[in-house]
């Protein structure tokens, strides 16, 4: 049901939320290192400057054989949350969350299983994204919201890509786009209507205003 406006008795459009999942809702980095330590038997060196799995200390095969480890470990479905549950649920109670997560189809039940354990509430998980799996038809992100949202929709986005952002602020000029900092974005200048969010108290404050006006 749209939001109704007690100030000026009118029903405000529906305000939607189309959050990113690796560096924003979930750790995925953390157990990417894990894996790579393990199948390469050795600490890596931190902090790092770049994701480990965009590292040039990593062959390309290295690379592709941590994250086949990682996707068909136990791990993969023990990602730790990276904001508390219990006041993301609170704070998006009324509000629906569609999860856009840029991993193959094939491993979206599993990440499913992932958000369910930890007890997210949400009312969709998509995979999407501008990384291209050969055996999917992956759609950007801006062509999943497209499916998800009426044309009336109000709409944050969240992601800690600024190529994902860019994208999603060209074709939704009216949305509220954010980049969610993490260490490997702080060079990153922000353009083109895109908003930085330190962390998730800095985004559930941004939140209330955006949700009350």
């Amino acid at each position: 049901m749209p939001d109704f406006d007690l100030f000026t008795a009118r029903v405000l459009p529906m305000l939607r939320l189309c959050l990113d999942v690796d560096g924003v809702i979930l750790d995925f980095h953390s157990a990417y290192v894990k894996e790579a330590e393990a199948y390469l038997g050795t600490q890596m060196t931190q902090p790092f400057q770049t994701p480990l799995y965009l590292d040039e200390r990593l062959t390309d095969d290295q690379r592709f054989q941590i994250w086949e480890n990682l996707v068909n470990s136990q791990r993969f479905e023990a990602l730790e949350p990276l904001v508390d549950v219990q006041t993301f649920n609170q704070t998006f109670v009324n509000t629906p969350v569609h999860f856009i997560t840029n991993i193959p189809e094939s491993t979206k039940s599993r990440r499913f299983v992932n958000l369910q354990k930890l007890g997210f509430e949400f009312e969709s998980l998509h995979c999407a994204g501008l990384i291209k799996f050969p055996e999917d038809n992956t759609p950007s992100k801006s062509k999943m919201i497209e499916q998800l949202c009426q044309a009336e929709d109000r709409m944050i986005f969240v992601d800690d890509y600024i190529e994902n952002c860019l994208e999603v602020s060209h074709a939704f000029g009216d949305a509220h786009v954010m980049l969610f900092s993490t260490p490997f974005n702080q060079d990153i200048l922000t353009q083109d209507r895109i908003e930085r969010i330190e962390n998730w108290e800095h985004f559930f404050k941004r939140f209330q205003d955006i949700n009350f006006w």
